[in-house]
């Protein structure tokens, strides 16, 4: 099987990727995820602040993060020009592109503890990282209809999470920043990871499946709860 047949299976057939995966796994099957993913989010972050929406956007939510902070007027313009400066435009393009190989690389240490923990069972660090860089093309798919969406409505501020049913204002609130932990596409990522490590370690799916999902919303849920709390940048 090679690559692209294993990446299309990933969508269609994920336990028959992952069967493969276990007989037989490759370098390939790490690395070709990973420079899809790299390259996807490097080019949508690139496409998002040289938007020309971009910069009256960034300066809406700074403007509502300072009157929050009571910012003294004369430092407010300096801010917002620093905010929307080219500086930070290509600190955020350089961020995408390392921040997501080490994202990957993170979760791929976190699923060799978790696995562990699961079964007893120990994977080597090869097979971990295969199964997060693959199913990290669920997050890429997104970014892709992201991007069609605001090509053709011309509109950068997409959100796919459940933030996009409530009012209007209600990502400053509690109940939005928790809605906003709710994504579709995390829920597929984290179900074909557990997919993979219930595979290719014979766990119990549903085990290995409630104990990811149970984590994943914990540690959402924490961050979003200290932001609010701290009159972080959500608020």
């Amino acid at each position: 099987m090679n690559i692209f047949v294993q990446i299309v299976n990933l969508f269609y057939a994920p336990a028959k990727l992952f069967n493969y995966i276990k007989i037989k796994k490759s370098w390939a099957s790490f690395l070709v995820p990973l420079l899809i993913v790299i390259a996807v989010k490097t080019l949508f972050t690139y496409y998002i602040v040289y938007h020309p929406s971009y910069n009256e956007l960034i300066k809406e939510k700074t403007m509502q993060v300072l009157e929050k902070q009571q910012v003294e007027e004369k430092n407010v313009q300096e801010i917002l020009d620093n905010v929307t400066s080219d500086k930070i435009k290509i600190f955020s393009i350089v961020s995408a592109f390392f921040g997501k190989f080490v994202n990957i690389i993170l979760l791929a240490l976190i699923v060799l503890g978790l696995v562990k923990g699961i079964s007893g069972m120990v994977i080597d660090f090869l097979t971990s990282c295969i199964i997060i860089a693959l199913s990290s093309l669920i997050g890429t798919l997104e970014i892709i209809i992201r991007w069609i969406i605001i090509f053709f409505t011309d509109n950068i501020n997409i959100n796919l999470s459940l933030l996009a049913f409530l009012p209007e204002g209600s990502e400053t609130q509690l109940s939005g920043i928790l809605a906003s932990i709710v994504n579709p596409f995390d829920i597929w990522f984290i179900g074909i990871c557990a997919s993979g490590v219930s595979i290719i370690t014979d766990a119990n799916y549903k085990k290995t499946a409630i104990m990811f999902y149970v984590l994943w919303f914990v540690f959402y849920a924490l961050v979003g709860v200290i932001s609010f709390y701290t009159g972080g940048l959500n608020r």
